[in-house]
């Protein structure tokens, strides 16, 4: 009997101390971290961070933050994906199609502005949706097809998916969450989970408090983004052009497409928006 209760202790000792060592693995595989709407994590420098997700938002709300996703020292991050839980409570549930997620891309800047606080380099700037507005379809990297006599590429060239990390390497992702006007006060939890390849993954907690009023769904004062010249130059657009302008509920002009996503978030900008969506927190 002793014989026994010993062989069983040493079993309870081994599975347990495996399963330090493969979290162990997993935390040095994978980092999650999470910084504000208002940080920025410039490329090369050290990773900063919290361990869980707080956030706390009225109802009618959009609240974001920061999801930071570095590869450990040893290991290349593959086929990065990341899913999010329903955010629930003892008041009610919050559902995950609240959450919208972006890749914020890296772009180059060979010259900084006087007196900025960043020197030239590599500096986070546009976000990169996982979702396309218009579509609704998850977007897709730039591929080429090759046809008889023609090649045709698809997709975009920036696109939030894939997501690979070389070792030390890391990206941070936009989170966006909408908090129904008929959410009910008080805290919710759910979690993000990030996998990758070879099964990797890890996840990292989310917490949220909704307070017990309500903004409006319009704006009550006024903000000027300035105007869309740049756009339609970019873009090679003539701003005349129907292409610009033509907005319908399955196929949104440039210039209205900017409007409707800045009014979204109570940012007004110079553009005369059509009516046709029903999610609450929208100028009309």
């Amino acid at each position: 009997m002793y014989n026994l209760l010993k062989v069983f202790l040493i079993f309870i000792i081994v599975v347990l101390t495996h399963c330090s060592i493969e979290s162990q693995n997993a935390q040095k595989e994978i980092g999650l971290a999470v910084i504000s709407s208002l940080e920025r994590l410039i490329p090369g420098n050290a990773l900063f961070g919290k361990s869980t997700a707080n956030i706390k938002a009225a109802k009618n709300e959009y609240e974001a933050f920061q999801l930071i996703i570095s590869a450990g020292d040893k290991i290349t991050l593959e086929n990065v994906r990341i899913e999010i839980t329903d955010l629930s409570g003892e008041i009610g549930r919050i559902g995950k199609e609240n959450f919208e997620l972006f890749r914020a891309e890296n772009v180059h800047l060979r010259r900084s502005s006087p007196r900025a606080a960043y020197g030239p380099g590599l500096f986070p700037d546009p976000l990169l949706p996982f979702i396309d507005p218009v579509t609704g379809d998850s977007t897709q990297a730039l591929q080429r097809i090759d046809l008889p006599g023609e090649q045709v590429f698809i997709g975009g060239e920036y696109s939030a998916y894939p997501i690979v990390l070389s070792p030390g390497q890391h990206c941070a992702i936009w989170v966006d969450i909408y908090i129904p006007s008929d959410a009910q006060a008080g805290t919710y939890q759910g979690e993000i989970r990030v996998r990758a390849n070879q099964n990797i993954s890890a996840t990292i907690p989310v917490n949220l408090h909704v307070w017990d009023f309500k903004l409006p769904d319009v704006a009550s004062h006024r903000t000027h983004l300035g105007h869309f010249n740049l756009v339609s130059k970019i873009w090679g657009i003539d701003r005349d052009s129907e292409e610009f302008h033509n907005a319908t509920p399955r196929s949104i002009g440039i210039e209205l497409e900017i409007g409707d996503e800045s009014s979204s978030r109570r940012f007004e900008t110079m553009v005369s928006l059509p009516v046709w969506r029903d999610k609450p927190g929208e100028l009309k």
